[in-house]
């Protein structure tokens, strides 16, 4: 077969009873098939219901709920062929005509049951600066008052007309019915006719004008003035007025270099002062040029004075100079610690029973009168010197009773003796005590 015949064939292709194919005609569930050869010419047609239908979904109507008469169904391929119909409720409505029911959008009547009729859109006014928007057929209203919308009655207030020097004004238009300005008006010119005089300006702190006798100003500006330095002060290029004084700080320019020196070989120069040439003022300090010469210093060799140690070049110049530093009373320069000629003798007798105070000299080798104090400055004699805890030996006590001018006391007994044995014993540690402290002294200064 094809899609129009079908016939039976020899294998030699030899055709008979050919003959057009019989099908029948398709419906919802069922497509068409030859009712000789089998073959299926056409698919089920959807839209061919061929009998076999349903109602569904029908409702009986009561008194205030509407009924429905049901839907058609197809019942061999289920498809809703009919749509029903609604049927009403048997309650008879009652709608309150006098009075509307409505929404922001729509008004109606509505009887009790709640069913509504004459549903319609609220047909309202523009709204203006004092009346809001109504619904003309229900009363409702739709919008406030609109402040920006003025539809008619206006008033013009405040007009004045001009004088030769006096300007007038056209007067500001007003709202009648809410009383809001609806427009300024505008000056109307004195009738004066202004004299700028031109050649002259006149002028504040901020601007410069020409000024009319009448006290009108044009060509109002700012000042153009130049920035003040240090011998120009600020002055405006247009009205000649000065705006600011001179400024010391502002050098603009102009300067010069004084006192300037060139170095030689053991002499420093000097690169010189900068100079303002406007104002004179100085306004930078030049700098040391080092002379030439190239210091030698002997290292080998110390140089020295009574306090301090250095090395010096021949030029004169200094370095390393520091204070002596005595150690066995040796520097390391190589000079030695004098002896102090103020120093007392370890065997130096002060006045009896008193101690002598710091720093005093009490004369070596004499014995005190009671109660007096020795001589100051006087140097002892270095080979009188007792040695220390002994008493001094017999010559030299009888030289010293020889002489009574001295006060020594004579040695009449051995107790007095034995007294004067304590007291130079005592006055010996004291001696080597002060002498100790005053070398230490020595060597930290």
């Amino acid at each position: 077969s094809d899609d129009d015949n079908h016939w039976h064939e020899c294998d030699c292709g030899d055709k008979k009873d050919v003959a057009e194919h019989n099908g029948n005609t398709p419906d919802c569930i069922h497509p068409s098939i030859c009712e000789d050869c089998g073959k299926e010419l056409e698919g089920v047609n959807p839209d061919n219901h061929t009998g076999n239908t349903e109602i569904r979904d029908q409702k009986p109507a009561t008194e205030f709920e509407d009924g429905y008469t049901g839907d058609k169904y197809c019942k061999d391929c289920d498809e809703l062929l009919e749509k029903g119909t609604v049927i009403p409720a048997t309650h008879q409505h009652d709608y309150d005509e006098d009075n509307w029911e409505s929404d922001d959008d729509n008004h109606w009547h509505e009887c009790d049951c709640g069913d509504k009729k004459d549903v319609a859109e609220h047909n309202g006014n523009t709204p203006d600066c004092i009346h809001p928007s109504i619904c003309e057929d229900c009363g409702k209203e739709l919008e406030g008052v609109n402040p920006d919308n003025h539809t008619g009655n206006t008033e013009i207030r405040d007009q004045k007309p001009a004088t030769e020097f006096e300007d007038g004004y056209t007067g500001d238009k007003y709202c009648k019915d809410c009383d809001e300005l609806l427009e300024k008006g505008t000056v109307i010119p004195a009738t004066h006719e202004h004299d700028y005089n031109e050649e002259n300006w006149k002028s504040d702190d901020d601007n410069h004008w020409h000024e009319c006798d009448c006290g009108d100003k044009k060509d109002v500006a700012e000042h153009n003035g130049n920035t003040p330095d240090c011998i120009h002060p600020s002055i405006c290029e247009d009205c000649g007025k000065e705006l600011e004084g001179v400024n010391p700080d502002n050098h603009t320019g102009n300067t010069e270099i004084r006192d300037q020196k060139p170095a030689t070989e053991f002499e420093d120069g000097y690169t010189g002062d900068k100079y303002c040439k406007d104002c004179d003022e100085l306004l930078e300090k030049g700098t040391v040029i080092p002379a030439t010469h190239q210091h030698d210093y002997d290292e080998d060799n110390w140089e020295s004075d009574d306090d301090n140690h250095w090395h010096e070049c021949d030029c004169g110049d200094k370095k390393d100079v520091a204070p002596h530093n005595f150690v066995d009373n040796h520097c390391i320069c190589g000079k030695e610690m004098e002896e102090d000629s103020e120093k007392p003798d370890d065997g130096e007798k002060p006045n009896d029973g008193e101690k002598p105070d710091d720093g005093e000299k009490p004369d070596d080798g004499e014995k005190p009168d009671d109660g007096e104090k020795p001589d100051e400055g006087e140097k002892p004699d270095e080979g009188e010197k007792p040695n220390d805890g002994e008493k001094p030996n017999d010559s030299d006590s009888n030289n010293n009773s020889s002489n009574p001018e001295q006060g020594t006391p004579p040695n009449t007994d051995a107790n007095s003796n034995i007294e004067w044995y304590f007291i130079l014993l005592l006055l010996s540690a004291m001696g080597i005590v002060l002498l100790t402290y005053r070398k230490k002294e020595h060597e930290i200064i």
